[in-house]
């Protein structure tokens, strides 16, 4: 899933891949990979503000590593 989500990335494809990542981090909190593609889709979104907010709350999160 995580290569997928780094394929579509790539390509440009950030529309639906936020709400699927933040589904992914809420059920795998451990997983550092997700919440950096979480950060990633949300800034080239034009989402930078939430973006950042998404960095604090990583680390902050018992278990989110230092996304």
């Amino acid at each position: 899933i995580e290569d997928r989500i780094d394929h579509d990335l790539d390509a440009g494809s950030t529309a639906g891949l936020i709400v699927e990542i933040e589904e992914l981090v809420r059920e795998e909190p451990f997983r550092e990979r997700l919440w950096r593609q979480l950060m990633l889709a949300q800034y080239r979104s034009g989402r930078q503000a939430e973006a950042l907010a998404t960095f604090q709350r990583a680390r902050r999160e018992p278990g989110a590593g230092d996304a």
